[in-house]
């Protein structure tokens, strides 16, 4: 039964006229384009990409030039070179007719593409250049955004599953666009915009434009940026970069110590500072016990400075004291507070010290020569004229109550620290509060802003952490209802790059397709891939750190797929090789595919059930055969080799449940099977 027509259709029917000829309803099982298929619309997607590909190359009249330009673009660090060129030659550049070379694909009939192929064709032939505000992240496939590029934005719905994954709410990007019946899709990557200081985020891509000689009405720029987007991104770096030096160069980070040495009794002197109201005991650490001081005492500021929104119970630190029998030192960080701290510190103890030397690292200049020079022509100056300093700050905080864990102190503070800012003078609301200023219609836009990057920056650090701190209760308290929109929901934790407004914009994206195996691996070949893999990364805290940073979900969808199947221990020992074998898989500078999640699901249950059975029935021998039937046989044998005798080799207390073992050995051959099952689609 067909709902678009109301009565029976065969298969045939329906695959030859889904939504073209027929307007097919979101909630029709057999509509690839449903938001439930989100994994057949890949697989589609997928095909349409490799044909497209090969058009362009037909199409070209000078192929070898056109190789060689595909082939650099794999070789950049990111998958935007790539993109960016293919979506250009496609579906923008026009000939002397004004025809693209889709619209000539088209005109020809779409030969060798099916209803699917050029129904999807087609959408992508509407694609445009968008630039995005992440308003909710629904869950791990559904975005809801707004394109900033519109005169009244509108909130819609993007299906995009790398997008989910790292999207924070008013996060800004710019990205290609398309819709199908029933939701927008990005096509290829999104270029974040990071902060820069009193800039609206449209103001900073105008900007850029602008600089690079381009259009800044909003058609034309989106055209513009279809052309340009890697000159974009690479001006938008270098302007980021060309931020963090400036407030490199203009912050105050010399980190100083000055040596004293006693005029007078070590216990008087002690008697007298430890006299003083705004000194406290604190642990001296080892490399200071080895340096020869016995004490260490930390010497506070008179009374804090309001500006700093420090929570209730901190107290701000001017330095450090650290004592010897002959030799006290004074530790603090930046030439004003050092100097600070020295005059204190002589008023105190007076005659019975004298000063005897000083050291400075200036940490900035450290920092700085860490940043790579900018790109001058490409750095917008309008962008780095307002950078301003960092300020550092130590501060004393009251220590953890029984029974609080280190997330719950943590989560306490962060909600401190929000409290104290609500009624903190902020010299971007012209030193009102943000209490005060959401009550004046001048400052109430810029008080929106300011809270939308620290809404952001909150999002961040849970997706960081893997934490689900709120932020809320600050805006209702504000009244900013505007941006009070409902949390991400709990997220595996992302290594994400810290999101300071100077730092170089994070990219996110459906990675491009790795090169797939023409077949299954020799022993020898699988060998040697491991070797490779390990020399890639030493460690396996690095391949997971990598593996994350691709948005490959693997472990994460593992971890919820073998709940209930395997403890804690049992996952940590899996995933570890699970994720060797991945790298095996997906070569050097080829990020990963993207995971199906039911079909990884599927996988494992089939194998659990099928492995289990096996093992218990028919001894070790069948077993071990039985793992190697999937998909890459030789690499599956020896990564579940690895493991065994890992397991071994491990003390008792340590093993895993024997039970666990042929869960945790059918689990390795699931997702080998579907890395490379993904690779090969």
């Amino acid at each position: 039964m067909c709902p678009a027509v109301g009565r029976e259709i065969t298969s045939a029917e329906c695959g030859e006229n889904r939504n073209s000829r027929y307007s097919c309803p979101a909630d029709c099982p057999f509509n690839p384009f449903a938001p439930a298929n989100y994994s057949t619309l890949l697989e589609v997607e997928s095909e349409v990409d490799s044909k497209t590909m090969g058009r362009m190359l037909d199409e070209a009249k000078d192929r070898g030039v056109v190789e060689r330009t595909v082939q650099q673009a794999l070789s950049k660090d990111s998958p935007l070179h790539l993109h960016a060129f293919v979506a250009w030659q496609v579906f923008f550049k026009r000939d002397d007719a004004g025809v693209t070379c889709a619209q000539r694909w088209e005109r020809d009939g779409f030969p060798g593409l099916k209803n699917d192929q050029r129904v999807l064709l087609r959408a992508k032939m509407q694609t445009h250049i968008a630039f995005l505000e992440v308003r909710r992240v629904l869950d791990r496939e559904r975005t809801e955004v707004v394109d900033l590029f519109e005169v009244e934005p509108r909130l819609f719905m993007v299906h995009d599953r790398s997008l989910a994954a790292m999207a924070v709410r008013f996060a800004p990007l710019v990205t290609w666009l398309y819709r199908l019946p029933h939701f927008w899709r990005m096509a290829g990557v999104a270029v974040f915009t990071p902060e820069m200081g009193q800039f609206e985020p449209v103001e900073v891509v105008t900007e850029i434009v602008r600089h690079l000689g381009g259009p800044t009405t909003i058609p034309e720029m989106r055209l513009w940026l279809a052309e340009n987007m890697v000159r974009f991104d690479d001006a938008l770096a270098a302007t980021g970069e060309a931020r963090r030096r400036k407030m490199f160069e203009n912050m105050d980070a010399e980190y100083g110590k000055a040596l004293y040495e006693l005029r007078a009794p070590y216990a008087e002197c002690r008697n007298v500072l430890d006299g003083l109201p705004d000194v406290e005991e604190e642990d001296l650490a080892s490399d200071e016990l080895a340096e020869g001081f016995s004490e260490h005492r930390v010497w506070l500021e008179d009374d804090s400075d309001p500006v700093l929104g420090l929570p209730e119970g901190s107290k701000a630190v001017l330095g450090s004291v650290l004592l010897g029998q002959s030799l006290w030192r004074l530790e603090a960080m930046g030439k004003a507070r050092l100097a600070r701290f020295r005059e204190r510190f002589e008023a105190a103890l007076g005659a019975r010290v004298k000063f005897a030397g000083e050291r400075r690292d200036d940490l900035a200049s450290q920092l700085k020569s860490r940043t790579a020079a900018a790109d001058s022509p490409l750095v917008v100056p309008r962008l780095v004229e307002e950078a301003g300093p960092v300020r550092f700050l130590s501060s004393r905080l009251e220590a953890p109550q029984p029974g609080q864990s280190q997330a719950e102190f943590e989560a306490d503070l962060a909600a401190a620290q929000l409290r104290a800012f609500a009624d903190m003078p902020v010299p971007a609301l012209e030193d009102k509060t943000p209490r005060d200023a959401a009550k004046d219609p001048a400052l109430r836009p810029k008080l929106i802003r300011l809270m939308k990057a620290r809404v952001r920056a909150h999002d961040e650090e849970n997706l960081r952490t893997g934490r689900t701190d709120d932020i809320n209760w600050l805006l209702r308290e504000l009244g900013l209802n505007e941006i009070d929109v409902e949390p991400p929901p709990p997220r595996a934790p992302q290594d994400l790059q810290a999101d300071e407004e100077e730092v170089v914009p994070r990219r996110t994206s459906r990675p491009v397709k790795a090169a797939p195996l023409s077949a299954a691996l020799t022993l020898e070949q699988a060998g040697a891939r491991l070797d490779e893999a390990v020399e890639r990364f030493p460690s396996g805290e690095a391949a997971m750190t990598e593996m994350v940073a691709s948005g490959c979900t693997l472990i994460d969808d593992l971890y919820e797929i073998t709940e209930g199947l395997l403890d804690d221990k049992a996952f940590g020992l899996v995933s570890f090789f699970v994720v060797r074998a991945a790298f095996a898989l997906v070569s050097a500078n080829t990020p990963f595919p993207e995971i199906d999640y039911c079909r990884l699901e599927d996988g494992v249950r089939t194998e659990v059930m099928g492995l289990r059975d096996v093992a218990i029935t028919r001894g070790m021998e069948v077993f071990m055969r039985f793992v190697t039937g999937g998909r890459q046989p030789a690499l599956t044998q020896l990564v579940a080799a690895e493991m065994l005798e890992a397991v071994e080799a491990l003390p008792k207390a340590a093993r895993p449940d024997p039970t666990h073992l042929v869960i945790m050995v059918a689990v390795l051959k699931a997702a080998v099977d579907e890395v490379d099952r993904a690779i090969q689609q």
